[in-house]
């Protein structure tokens, strides 16, 4: 399984980053990965990771709201 880092929005890790970090281990934390990065070079992917038990337009709206839109 690949080896991540991890941004953590929601839940009680929000604004964390982890790395590495693996989807057993992030399943034990209770977090689900929403959005997956590239790995740039020797650089680890990073993945955005919600709760579990957030819906989709939960993550989206949480997302939206620490980031905002990017600029095209």
């Amino acid at each position: 399984m690949l080896d991540f880092k991890a941004e953590f929005i929601g839940g009680s890790h929000s604004g964390e980053v982890i790395s590495p970090m693996s989807e057993v281990e992030l399943n034990k934390l209770g977090y689900k990965v929403h959005l997956r990065g590239t790995p740039s070079g020797d650089e680890m992917p990073v993945y955005v990771v919600v709760p579990i038990e957030w819906s989709a337009d939960e993550a989206h709206r949480a997302i939206m709201q620490r980031w905002g839109k990017r600029r095209r």
